[in-house]
Parts: C-alpha cells; structure tokens; sequence
C-alpha cells in the first residue's frame, strides 16, 4: 500500500509538472 501510494503520488506530480510545461508553451 506504501509503495503503490508513493507510485500514485509520482504520477500525480508528473501529470502536473506536464500540464505547467502545457500551460507555458
């Protein structure tokens, strides 16, 4: 469950970060 949550927390942070990069170009 640890690990799975950590997983789903560096997706979340990844889709962000690629829709600031959107946003910005």
């Amino acid at each position: 469950l640890k690990g799975k949550q950590k997983v789903e927390i560096e997706w979340a942070l990844l889709a962000i970060a690629q829709n600031l990069r959107k946003k910005v170009a």
